[in-house]
């Protein structure tokens, strides 16, 4: 009689707890013919290869893998309870009441604009076009010199390290009116009248 040994080794992740929607790999010991990796029990991969990628996990998802060595015996590696950490979730909005409606994104020149993420986060990283103009604990940041077509995101991250990028604003600022100059005689005697007259509408 001969007794061929059963497969023998471990199940890695490469990053756990993870981040909701973030990739990870699952990674069993190397050298054995075939590895049927499972996610609660059904199989989601099988085949030669003894790693595992996927961003689908969520929390407490439990992860093994059924290894095949030459002599044709299997054992399971594992169990792995995977920890899934929400990312931040929320709206950003605005705040301004310049021009002909509050609150739509539409301003003039100079007006001041205040931007709100949702509270209860630990940093809010503010962008304008793609560059960072604020970081910190605050979850506001206002300011009054924007051109039309800025946009404006903020990057949001929690207890947990995770980190979520919320939705964009995209604004439209109008430039203020020119004003014409005032003419008219500027010097009268006391008692006289004046006419003066300015022409824009």
């Amino acid at each position: 009689v001969t007794v061929n040994p059963l497969p023998s080794g471990t199940l890695t992740p490469s990053a756990n707890p993870v981040c909701q929607g973030n990739s990870i790999t699952i990674t069993a010991s190397p050298g054995f013919t075939n590895y049927n990796f499972k996610v609660n029990g059904a199989a989601v991969q099988n085949g030669s290869g003894n790693t595992y990628t996927t961003s689908l996990f969520n929390n407490n998802d439990v992860v093994t893998v059924d290894v095949t060595n030459s002599s044709g015996c299997i054992s399971t590696f594992g169990s792995l309870t995977i920890n899934v950490n929400p990312v931040p979730t929320g709206t950003l909005t605005l705040t301004e009441n310049s021009g002909i409606a509050a609150n739509d994104g539409i301003i003039c020149t100079g007006a001041t604009v205040l931007f709100t993420a949702p509270s209860g986060y630990s940093n809010y990283s503010f962008l304008v076009n793609g560059a960072t103009v604020q970081t910190g604990s605050s979850n506001t940041y206002s300011n009054n010199n924007f051109n039309t077509g800025d946009n404006i995101t903020v990057s949001v991250s929690n207890s947990s390290g995770c980190v979520s990028l919320l939705n964009s604003i995209t604004l439209t600022v109008n430039p203020l009116p020119v004003v014409a100059g005032i003419t008219g005689t500027t010097s009268v005697c006391v008692g006289n009248t004046t006419t003066l007259s300015d022409a824009t509408s």
